[in-house]
């Protein structure tokens, strides 16, 4: 049976070994630092045409009973879902929100005036067939909705898009060091450390017409859409040993 004593020896042991093992890294570190060293930092832009936009569609009705502005926003719904249907959109890339509801209020006079109960619910459509799009938004603006917007584009392989960009950094980071390296008469030994700086999210380049406004607004607007490649952007700061 291990004694409270052993135990505590035990403790102590592990803790020196652990200090020990620690003094020894920072040693070889700074060891490697005393050598002649260059340090660069480098960024990468790479540009990828995004695999799908987002689309959002909104519908909302106001009415005194509840129920029949549930079954506005229910017909009206299953009118957009069969629309995305026919135009062979994958249930799959639309998400259907859960209805919301919430008491409408009017202003008179400093007064507030319950006007209705305000049901609202959402379509979130991930379409991946771009030229698709024109023909999506006539159809749907066709259709009673509220609202139709535009939520940005996206990739199915982000991280391959950011690691080819940071593999770009990266050699951008290389050559550096070789130049300043040879304008010293040195050259590169080996890589000591490598950090990335952080890299960004797509950049939105996308023109099109606005279609978030309401009512026969919305249904007169135009829908031009031009994709334009995403920027995607990798830094990283490296350190170069010289010899």
């Amino acid at each position: 049976m291990i004694t409270s004593r052993a135990r505590t020896m035990r403790i102590l042991l592990i803790l020196s070994l652990t200090s020990l093992l620690v003094s020894i890294a920072m040693s070889q570190q700074v060891h490697a630092l005393d050598r002649a060293n260059v340090s660069v930092a480098a960024e990468a832009t790479i540009e990828a045409i995004p695999d799908y936009i987002n689309i959002g569609i909104e519908v909302t009705k106001t009415e005194k009973s509840p129920s029949k502005a549930k079954a506005e926003v229910d017909d009206i719904i299953a009118q957009v879902l069969t629309t995305l249907r026919q135009m062979n959109i994958d249930d799959s890339n639309v998400r259907a929100s859960q209805i919301s509801s919430n008491p409408d209020y009017s202003y008179e006079n400093n007064k507030r005036k319950y006007v209705g109960e305000r049901v609202t619910r959402n379509v979130n459509v991930k379409l991946y067939r771009l030229d698709q799009y024109s023909n999506l938004v006539d159809q749907i603006l066709k259709l009673d909705i509220t609202r139709y917007r535009q939520n940005g584009a996206g990739f199915d392989n982000i991280d391959e898009h950011r690691n080819k960009a940071l593999v770009e950094a990266l050699d951008r980071a290389s050559a550096k060091a070789n130049v300043i390296a040879k304008a010293i008469d040195r050259n590169i030994d080996k890589v000591y450390s490598v950090q990335e700086a952080g890299g960004s999210s797509p950049m939105p380049r996308m023109m099109m017409a606005e279609m978030a406004s309401d009512g026969m607004n919305a249904r007169k607007s135009k829908a031009p859409l031009e994709i334009k490649p995403q920027e995607i952007r990798a830094s990283v700061n490296v350190i170069f040993l010289l010899k």
